[in-house]
């Protein structure tokens, strides 16, 4: 039953795909070739709430830059603008990755016949540079994590979503999740320095937890684990 009402609420996208990158949603439409599919953008901002609801068009939002993104048969993706990635299918939606920058369509089904299974593990088809994670230049302790959090994604870091059903119903961690859209928030502690921790990856599967401090939180550090 939970299934079939998900179907049902994202019908009206039969049509087009709502994809997301960096909190930011917008609507794509489709057009197919012998080598896979095209996405282009509308531009019109989207607000993804919850898998249990379809996104929802934001009134009088300004519109987005229009991008294009090519989806192959063979679990590759491209634009213009990214280079060369992957895509592959889950449970939760489909997810197209560049080397900076992934973008994330819940609940969506890719309508496309790939030669083989898409995973997430597959690699991304490009030269490797000798720095393996993206860069963390510009991330200082004692700095802002608003401040950190717009330099990590810049650099070309991606928030690790926590689901939403997994946040606590009081707390910071709410409040951090739902009214500022940090969605990547793990936990935090609710005494002594108010330590919180912000979880991000990349694409090549390493891992970067960032640990604030105080209500209005600021960098405490930081560790890098590699896959």
């Amino acid at each position: 039953m939970k299934k079939l009402l998900i179907l049902v609420l994202f019908s009206n996208y039969s049509f087009s795909y709502i994809g997301c990158a960096n909190d930011v949603c917008t609507e794509f439409y489709i057009t197919k070739n012998k080598h896979g599919v095209v996405l282009k953008s509308t531009g019109e901002q989207f607000k993804f709430k919850s898998y249990a609801m379809p996104p929802v068009k934001l009134k009088n939002a300004k519109r987005i830059k229009k991008e294009i993104l090519y989806i192959g048969r063979k679990c590759d993706s491209y634009s213009k603008i990214y280079g060369k990635g992957n895509w592959y299918q889950k449970n939760a939606g489909f997810f197209i990755n560049f080397a900076n920058k992934s973008f994330f369509f819940p609940k969506q089904e890719i309508d496309i016949k790939a030669i083989r299974p898409c995973r997430e593990n597959d690699s991304i088809q490009q030269k490797k540079s000798k720095q393996s994670h993206p860069s963390l230049k510009g991330l200082v302790q004692g700095m802002n994590y608003s401040k950190a959090r717009r330099v990590l994604l810049k650099n070309g870091w991606q928030a690790s979503y926590r689901r939403w059903q997994d946040i606590p119903e009081f707390g910071r961690e709410h409040k951090y999740y739902f009214d500022k859209g940090w969605r990547e928030v793990e936990s935090c502690s609710g005494t002594g320095m108010g330590y919180c921790m912000f979880k991000f990856h990349d694409h090549y599967g390493n891992k970067l937890d960032v640990v604030t401090e105080g209500d209005n939180p600021i960098v405490s550090h930081w560790s890098l684990k590699f896959k």
